[in-house]
């Protein structure tokens, strides 16, 4: 079986119930995001994850390797009014 494409995950409680409706994405355990970011960001093809932008550019940082090697990235406020396209926008 081929590991999922895109990866969703929540820094807090809140977004579970968000995560919960994505369809195409495999959800992951809240309780280390950080850690579950590093060791899925070589295969993933997006990440979608509910949270603030400014913590979630403070663990993607050390894993950014260029535009054309990174997964799309693509923050929710858990409420989901607000989509914010760190990485990935560029391939549309």
């Amino acid at each position: 079986m081929t590991p999922p494409q895109i990866w969703g995950l929540s820094f807090s409680p809140e977004g579970e119930e968000l995560l919960a409706q994505l369809k195409d994405a495999e959800v992951i355990d809240g309780t280390r995001p950080g850690a579950a970011l590093q060791q899925h960001w070589q295969t993933a093809k997006a990440f979608v994850v509910i949270g603030a932008c400014g913590l979630v550019v403070r663990q993607i940082a050390p894993l950014l390797q260029g535009k054309s090697n990174d997964p799309a990235v693509v923050v929710l406020d858990p409420q989901g009014r607000y989509a914010i396209p760190l990485l990935g926008a560029h391939r549309g």
